[in-house]
């Protein structure tokens, strides 16, 4: 069986025009489609049962208002009863129930309703909108602002609770239309001189109203990709873009979608997407997790949750916050930062099972957020390090660079060391006594004469560009 939306385009109940405002509203609104469709776009109510009917497989009821329920029907069925599912009961034949609905009712429901009532229960299509009017009128309850401009329109009268007043009416004049016959006075003339021409460039927002109201998300187009997504997470430089980039990613693969943030025991709503509580409503809502629910036990086991929500305790009220029917198999995610859970996601697939073979992606993507977060958190650590201690220690002086010793620099150590005399060396002389004589085995002793000219001998310092194979001393003239 087709999706709701294409039938209604293959039957030509409304545009596709209309069908994508209706898809785009519910997506900020909640609730089903079709309500949607009749807030944006004027539509044959009959045809529009007939389809929505065969889409579930269900007889369609009577277009228009529905009629009163028997009192036997009233009496057999409480108003909180009616109202939860929601059904308007019509009459009790025999053991069976005659109810109109707004979608179908689970079977678990039917058969916990059954026992209850002692009745079985015989189903028909209808508007949800005309659905609480009847129970409206049948069981005195209030009708929702919404449902009840929606049956004005269908019904073709003015809407009951306009969001803009209308204009005030066109009183008469209290002047007579004419005052005088005589001839009209001139108008004064206006002085040229005291016109200020206006600006040409319009009067601009202050410039903290940016400031004040913080980064804007920004919109994307198309199909959001696993690689995308990865690139998204790498250029991220806070916390607050960081969930972004996995919301946008993770809705796309759910009918619902919805985040919680965890502080302490506490799991409260950030952010929403599909048919159901809007993204603004979800923040006023508030899930303890010391008290078992599907939220509690992601948060618990560290691990993605697969399971269908019970139909009490936590669960039941979260049933009912989100405004979603959680009777078949929902997922939880759990995001943590060094073993610590710091959000928690939700998504379902309506009445259908969530199958983890089409969402592997983002189970795959969640290690990576984890990751980019603890990299922020360990870059501002970092950062307030640096800045700590560069109030506190004032910035140290360059060390000065040592210099090579290379023959350049020998010759400038020369020249700056002061210069030291050396005091003579004196070599005795050949008349002081006779040498002794130095013997070898190998070479026979020889004796040297010394000169006369070699009795007063000094030293001098030999240059550098000269190499020599020897140490002697050099006679001078």
């Amino acid at each position: 069986m087709l999706p709701l939306s294409s039938l209604l385009l293959q039957r030509g109940v409304a545009t596709l025009a209309e069908v994508e405002a209706a898809l785009a509203r519910q997506t900020e609104h909640g609730d089903d489609l079709v309500t949607n469709l009749l807030e944006v776009a004027a539509v044959d109510e009959a045809k529009l049962v007939e389809v929505v009917s065969d889409c579930e497989g269900m007889r369609a009821a009577v277009s228009g208002p529905l009629p009163e329920p028997e009192p036997a029907a009233l009496r057999a069925v409480p108003a909180p009863i009616a109202s939860r599912v929601p059904f308007l009961p019509q009459r009790v034949a025999g053991d069976m129930l005659v109810v109109v609905v707004a979608e179908p009712m689970p079977p678990s429901m039917e058969q916990e309703l059954s026992f209850a009532l002692g009745l079985r229960f015989e189903q028909s299509m209808s508007l949800r909108s005309r659905v609480f009017q009847g129970l409206a009128s049948a069981y005195g309850l209030p009708l929702h602002r919404r449902h009840a401009r929606i049956v004005a329109r269908l019904d073709g009268r003015a809407d009951p609770s306009p969001s803009v007043a209308p204009p005030p009416p066109v009183l008469q004049s209290l002047l007579p239309a004419r005052l005088s016959h005589g001839p009209v006075a001139a108008e004064p003339a206006l002085d040229p001189k005291g016109w200020s021409r206006p600006s040409s460039t319009p009067p601009q927002p202050p410039q903290n109203l940016t400031r004040m109201l913080g980064p804007q998300p920004r919109a994307r187009r198309g199909p959001f990709e696993l690689l995308a997504a990865q690139e998204a997470l790498e250029a991220a430089n806070a916390n607050t873009e960081v969930i972004a980039v996995f919301f946008d990613f993770a809705k796309q693969f759910f009918e619902y979608t919805a985040l919680f943030v965890v502080r302490d025991d506490l799991a409260e709503g950030l952010a929403a997407a599909g048919p159901g509580v809007s993204r603004e409503r979800i923040r006023g809502i508030g899930v303890p997790l010391e008290l078992s629910s599907i939220l509690s036990r992601a948060r618990d086991e560290k691990t993605h949750v697969l399971d269908v929500p019970t139909a009490e305790g936590i669960d039941a009220v979260l049933r009912q916050d989100l405004q979603r029917p959680m009777r078949a198999r929902v997922l939880t995610v759990p995001l943590a930062v060094r073993g610590r859970v710091v959000a928690l996601l939700y998504g379902d697939d309506g009445r259908a099972d969530v199958d983890l073979n089409m969402v592997g992606d983002v189970l795959a993507l969640v290690p990576l957020v984890g990751a980019a977060l603890e990299s922020l958190i360990l870059r501002r650590k970092l950062e307030a390090r640096v800045e700590a201690s560069g109030e506190s220690k004032p910035p140290d002086e360059p060390t000065p660079r040592r210099k090579r010793t290379t023959l350049t620099g020998l010759h400038a150590l020369a020249a700056d060391a002061p210069q030291v005399a050396l005091p003579p060396v004196v070599v005795p002389s050949a008349d002081a006594g006779p040498r002794r004589p130095t013997t070898s085995p190998r070479v026979p002793a020889v004796d040297v004469a010394v000169s006369p000219a070699a009795a007063s001998v000094r030293w001098v310092p030999v240059a550098e560009s000269e190499h020599r194979d020897t140490d002697a001393p050099l006679v001078s003239p």
